[in-house]
Parts: structure tokens; sequence; C-alpha cells
């Protein structure tokens, strides 16, 4: 099967302000495993120097597992239009693993997967004078989230044909409920309270 695209239909992800700059989400994760044996991997990556890796495998002949790591450093202009001395950079580690329960429904024509997991990572946010190199804003945190994703897919290929060539792909839904905790939140190094958000992502992903 070829992999053409994954895209987001329709994404809602709720956070709080203050913690919504310093939360940066990893890819939507839909491994379609059928069977014991069976694996799923990926690389994820965009202009925002924003990149993912996944993995999922099946351990039992219902039972699989799921792990990513994201990753975001960067040191860029605050704007696109402004001065090139006020900068601002991003240090973000997150990573997250779940376990959860697949099969096969409609005499093997559609897959249902449902997940459970948690996520755990650092956060950094900093604006700052490249030139004087003053700080004017910082904002610093843990992460911590719990989730549960169901994911209801067909295994049937469909195609299209372009360029001279038939695509193959095929389609499915992905549902998830999270619950995200920012810990030792500091706001230009003063202590804040801990910031919590419940959020829920609706997804249709090609796969």
């Amino acid at each position: 099967m070829i992999r053409l695209l994954r895209a987001v239909l329709l994404s809602s992800l709720p956070l709080l302000a203050s913690c919504s700059s310093l939360y940066f989400p990893p890819p939507p994760q839909v491994p379609l495993l059928t069977q014991k044996g069976e694996w799923s991997a990926g690389v994820h990556g965009n202009f925002s120097q924003n990149a993912a890796l996944q993995g999922a495998y099946a351990v039992g002949e219902h039972i699989g597992v799921m792990g990513s790591a994201s990753f975001l450093h960067s040191n860029k202009k605050e704007s696109f239009f402004g001065n090139k001395a006020e900068r601002e950079s991003v240090d973000h580690d997150f990573v997250e693993a779940g376990v959860g329960y697949f099969t096969r429904l409609r005499k093997d024509q559609r897959v249902l997967e449902v997940y459970g997991g948690l996520g755990a990572g650092n956060t950094k946010r900093t604006r700052f004078n490249n030139e004087t190199n003053i700080t004017d804003q910082s904002a610093e945190g843990k992460l911590k989230k719990y989730f549960v994703q169901v994911n209801y897919t067909s295994k049937d290929e469909e195609s299209f044909h372009l360029l001279g060539r038939d695509w193959e792909f095929n389609y499915g839904t992905a549902l998830r409920a999270s619950y995200m905790q920012l810990n030792d939140l500091k706001l230009d190094g003063v202590v804040q309270a801990p910031r919590t958000t419940c959020s829920s992502n609706q997804l249709l992903t090609p796969a």
C-alpha cells in the first residue's frame, strides 16, 4: 500500500491560553493493526522544524502498543515582517505511549482500535533581543497528558488515476479525548499554579 498523505480535516484542541503556546501536539497516529506481529512506523516533519517519530506493534492477536516522540527546537524572528533582532526560541520535547485493543469488523473490511495512554515532556518558549541579549518574556514547564483514542478504519483500498498511474489509499476516522496538565510553570522565572485542560480531537485521516 502506498501512503499518499495524512490530512487533518477537522481538529480542535482548546487549551488554556497560557499553555496553548507551550504544547505542540504530535501528528495523529492511526496504526491500522490487524494481526499479531504487524507493525507500523512513520517519520513526520514540517517547515516549523517540528519532527516526530511514531511506531506501533501488535504484540498479540488483538493487543497493540504504540508510541511517539516529537521534538521542536527553533530560533527565529518573532514575526515575519518584524525586526531581525527580535527573536523567539522554542524548545519542546514530548513523548507518549499507549496500549490498546484492535479487531476486524464486517467480514474483515473494517478495523476498530481502542487505545489508552499517557504522555510527558518539557517545554520552553523565550522571546529575546538578539543584539542586547535581553529576555523580554519566557515561559516554561513540564507537560503531562492522559488520552483515550478510538480508530475506525477501512482496510479496503480505493484508487485514483493521476500522473499516468493508479494510486491506492484507504481512510479512517480517529477520535481522541485528552487530559493535559502543565506543571512547574514559570512565567519570567516566577513559579505559577499548575494548569489543566481537557480536549477532544476528531480526525479524518487517509492512511
